[in-house]
């Protein structure tokens, strides 16, 4: 048994008479506590830590505690670890908000009330992640109390009406600190509300802005070229139609305008047989690529899909998608393995046919050790045996199946170019639908 003294923490020399100190948690610095804050959960720092006494209510509201923490708003599917934790109904959100001032990243998977918004606002000003649904009214004035109150948003999700002003617009420009913006098609009753799309003030603001999604959204020509223009040496990322105009590829601009692009995914694949050489041919002109996302639907011309990958290939490459790649060709997959040789992530889906000659060429990759996904792909069951092999460290996602076999030729539900597609299903199911899914942020 340890003495008095010792359990004490003060050392006392023999034969000293002297006072014995008795210490607790409260001794301990503000910088100790809130370390041990730091390992507890949203609902235990909200519903005990701030309960205990009026300092360990000051403590919790530290900035540290929260940059991790989410609050959901709708269902509570997404609320996958102790960081999160959601709410049904908006006045359980607004008690969230006027108690947890601190936090912030917010998920609002459903249309809500402008009330609730408003409280988010104004309580919570530290927020810099904030996601709403694609259906989310949003009115001149909650966008500029959104920006005044909220003025370190890094992330912001939410509706195309963002800038269906030039004022709103504007207002959103004043964002110093916005990094990440992503635009939804904002759908009433599934029909498609067409409004002026203001892109000019955001190129003149927003200077930290690195990564944009267009989402459905077609763009003007000449504003597309502005905005690039004006962000060609911070934009990193950028997801947008093959065709911004439903007539002409935006890829010709991207050389031109935008050199320091290291991330691009294009969807909606709509253009002309004649226009598909060039459009393939500029994207293997993007040298600078780490990630290319694109579709490659069966109308794209025999041949056409492997000029992205010759001429030199995308050397600095590391993931690569080819989701719902009907037109992938044998030529392309060897184009691939030959003119990306530092590919760590490989995603071919839903091909119609690939053959064993094809995949013989992926070991060349000496560095995809992380994923090759085969999902939904037609051809020689037996493939890929050889990869298993040679490659033990490889992922292989999914598997090839015989002509016979495949009956169903949809996109994956971990397909990223119908992430839309998949978050209007989600709406359509559960009333609150998903406008973050993911990025990862895609992932």
């Amino acid at each position: 048994m340890a003495s008095e003294s010792e359990h004490s923490g003060v050392c006392h020399a023999p034969g000293v008479d002297a006072a014995v100190r008795h210490t607790s948690i409260d001794h301990l610095p503000d910088e100790i506590l809130i370390n041990i804050f730091s390992h507890l959960s949203f609902s235990e720092l909200l519903d005990v830590v701030r309960k205990v006494c009026r300092r360990w209510r000051k403590l919790s509201r530290d900035s540290k505690l929260w940059a991790d923490k989410e609050y959901h708003v709708g269902v509570a599917r997404h609320c996958y670890s102790k960081n999160c934790k959601s709410g049904r109904t908006e006045q359980e959100a607004i008690r969230i908000f006027c108690r947890a001032r601190s936090l912030r990243k917010v998920y609002i998977w459903r249309t809500v009330n402008r009330h609730l918004i408003e409280v988010l606002c104004n309580k919570c000003r530290r927020l810099t992640d904030l996601r709403v649904h694609a259906a989310q009214e949003l009115g001149y004035s909650m966008v500029m109390n959104l920006v005044k109150q909220c003025s370190r948003i890094q992330m912001l999700r939410a509706s195309d009406e963002l800038l269906k002003t030039e004022a709103a617009s504007v207002a959103v420009s004043r964002l110093q600190h916005l990094r990440v913006l992503r635009l939804q098609e904002r759908r009433v009753l599934n029909t498609r509300v067409v409004r002026p799309f203001m892109l000019r003030p955001l190129a003149i603001g927003c200077p930290r802005l690195v990564e944009i999604d267009f989402g459905r959204l077609s763009v003007n020509m000449d504003d597309l070229k502005y905005f690039m223009n004006a962000k060609k040496n911070t934009l990193k990322s950028l997801r947008i139609k093959w065709s911004v105009d439903g007539t002409r590829s935006l890829l010709s601009l991207l050389p031109v305008y935008v050199d320091s692009l290291e991330c691009l995914e294009l969807y909606e694949y709509d253009l002309a047989r004649d226009l598909a050489r060039e459009a393939f041919t500029t994207v293997g002109s993007l040298r600078n690529l780490q990630e290319l996302w694109m579709s490659v639907p069966d109308q794209v011309p025999p041949g056409t899909a492997a000029l992205a990958f010759t001429n030199g290939g995308l050397q600095e490459l590391k993931v690569l998608g080819l989701p719902y790649g009907c037109g992938v060709e044998d030529n392309t997959v060897i184009a691939i393995c030959r003119g990306c040789p530092s590919l760590r992530q490989l995603s071919i889906t839903h091909t119609r046919k690939l053959s064993p000659t094809a995949f013989s060429e992926i070991d060349r990759l000496e560095h995809l050790e992380v994923e090759l996904s085969v999902e939904g792909c037609e051809g020689d069951p037996k493939a890929t045996d050889r990869l298993t092999e040679q490659m033990p460290n490889l992922v292989i996602r999914g598997s090839i199946h015989a002509a016979l076999q495949l009956f169903y030729f949809g996109a994956p539900e971990d397909n990223r170019v119908n992430a839309d597609e998949r978050s209007e299903s989600d709406e359509d199911s559960d009333s609150d639908s998903s406008v973050g899914g993911s990025d990862s942020e895609r992932g």
